[in-house]
């Protein structure tokens, strides 16, 4: 029982730290009489709450279909745009330079 109640709280100190969030770690220990005289049964049980890691969410717009997009329906596209290439902005300087 205590090695593995120290391994399950490892695991919940570590995802605390990695997610941010709380956790439980809960111990029970359930004694119960036997059929024999002064005999009694002990059991344990560790049941381990972990944190759920945070989901980021997705943005979509609505077209007048009520379909998603990742493009804005009502925003006009613009033709011709391309990506610089790393070396063009590496010379930019902020403003008031």
């Amino acid at each position: 029982m205590a090695a593995e109640l120290a391994e399950a709280l490892n695991q919940l100190v570590e995802q605390v730290i990695e997610h941010r969030k709380e956790g439980k770690l809960r111990l029970t220990i359930k004694i119960k009489p036997t059929e024999m005289s002064g005999v009694l049964s002990v059991s344990d049980d560790v049941s381990l709450t972990l944190p759920s890691p945070q989901k980021d969410a997705a943005m979509f717009f609505a077209d007048k279909d009520f379909n998603l997009s990742r493009n804005n329906p009502d925003q006009m596209e613009m033709e011709n745009v391309r990506e610089l290439p790393p070396q063009a902005v590496r010379n930019l300087r902020e403003v008031g330079e």
